[in-house]
């Protein structure tokens, strides 16, 4: 199935429970034409069993979205040719939760001016489940508040090659971080 030009907008996604459930969730099978061009945009999305938003797509745009106390990692994207930018992710730490989470096989994503606060990890890359390159981190905001304040330590960014899938070509700049 051709599933060209989506748009999930301006939608208020809540209480969707279950240990595998997702407020969110478009995958692609590589060497078709599904998921092509979909804009996720302008949604809320709460008390989720699981994670918030999970994608792996080719163009895709998530843009302004509002992820928060979710029972697993708020997002997890993976694909190519993929812009994520102004979301506002966070305040999800039951359990161990990454706010951005990318696991490969990654190539051409662009994570810009978006809030992350209160996960274990914020932002956390890794090469786990197939090679990542050509990632631009930049212009965002990234703290820790009442998770820290339990006593907890979150790194802001974190970038881990350790499966050896190549980690290559991520820039990391202009960021703000503190907590």
């Amino acid at each position: 199935v051709d599933a060209r030009g989506n748009e999930i907008a301006n939608n208020y996604i809540h209480d969707v429970t279950g240990t595998d459930s997702r407020g969110i969730s478009i995958a692609w099978v590589p060497g078709n034409n599904a998921d092509r061009y979909t804009l996720i945009e302008n949604n809320e999305i709460t008390r989720t069993g699981f994670k918030g938003l999970t994608v792996f797509g080719r163009g895709l745009v998530i843009r302004g979205n509002y992820v928060h106390d979710t029972g697993d990692d708020p997002t997890k994207v993976d694909g190519f040719n993929i812009l994520y930018e102004n979301n506002r992710v966070g305040h999800a730490w039951a359990g161990h939760t990454d706010g951005f989470e990318m696991y490969g096989p990654t190539d051409g994503v662009i994570i810009r001016n978006n809030y992350f606060w209160d996960t274990t990890q914020n932002i956390y890359i890794s090469a786990f489940d197939g090679y990542i390159k050509n990632v631009t981190i930049t212009g965002n905001t990234v703290w820790c508040d009442q998770y820290c304040a339990a006593g907890n330590n979150a790194p802001g960014i974190a970038l881990d090659n350790d499966q050896g899938n190549g980690l290559n070509n991520v820039r990391v700049e202009g960021n703000i971080f503190y907590g």
